[in-house]
């Protein structure tokens, strides 16, 4: 009955191959018992735009069905840190099994697409365009009066 405590680190990359992130992986040092599967998770939390989960009482808030409830953060002194496209996320890890260390290694590629702010750029492009059509409208009937004021007489 040995306990595996595997421990690690994942390293995220973006466009143009560059390390944008390492991130612990149990850290904590949570065992695993031989022949079971556990999963750790780890948080990518240095970006613009962040999903935090909603602290209550000191613990994390989760509903009824024990997943985390978050919320979106806007992070202003790390605009330049903005997330969209495709990243790659590797992960090393170590653990003993008992008579030697055991390494795991695993890449997987996600997409980061803040649809929520490009949703609402696309709301405020239409609420302008609206309000410039309609201002102009009022306008070109105002200078029409005008100018039919002018021919009548």
């Amino acid at each position: 009955n040995v306990h595996i405590k595997p421990q690690g680190n994942i390293f995220i990359r973006g466009p143009g191959e560059k390390d944008l992130g390492i991130l612990n992986v149990n850290s904590e040092l949570g065992s695993i018992l031989p022949g079971n599967k556990r999963a750790f998770n780890s948080r990518w939390t240095d970006g613009f735009l962040v999903n935090e989960p909603i602290i209550q009482d000191g613990e994390p808030k989760v509903d009824q069905n024990g997943k985390l409830i978050t919320h979106l953060v806007v992070n202003w002194n790390k605009i330049t840190s903005f997330r969209f496209g495709k990243y790659t996320a590797h992960l090393l890890a170590v653990y003993d099994n008992g008579t030697r260390d055991i390494t795991i290694e695993a890449i997987t590629t996600f997409w980061v697409i803040p649809y929520t702010m490009i949703f609402g750029i696309v709301i405020v492009l239409i609420v302008l365009i609206v309000l410039i059509r309609y201002l102009l409208k009022q306008y070109v009937k105002k200078e029409l009066k005008k100018y039919k004021a002018v021919i009548d007489k």
